[in-house]
């Protein structure tokens, strides 16, 4: 727990953008997340993989976008070669 919330602000910076009220639980793996937006009072559960694959890198806007009020269950993958909203 204490561990979690040291890295939450370090974490949310990472991010193109990082919502209001927002919870990334325990993620296994966080791929280039500057090019990921999580939107306001979104749930994230352990065991998520987030990734923003190489044809992304080069593009100016983020690759993967969370909409606000959304939850993702334990062990999702989410990962995008062009874009995903």
């Amino acid at each position: 727990m204490w561990r979690g919330r040291i890295l939450a602000p370090y974490r949310r910076h990472q991010f193109a953008s990082f919502g209001k009220d927002s919870i990334l639980h325990r993620p296994d793996w966080v791929a280039h997340p500057e090019k990921i937006e999580i939107g306001s009072s979104v749930l994230m559960f352990h065991g998520l993989w987030l990734a923003a694959e190489r044809p992304t890198w080069h593009m100016p806007e983020p690759a993967i976008r969370i909409g606000d009020h959304v939850g993702v269950r334990p062990s999702v993958t989410i990962s995008a070669a062009e874009s995903i909203t």
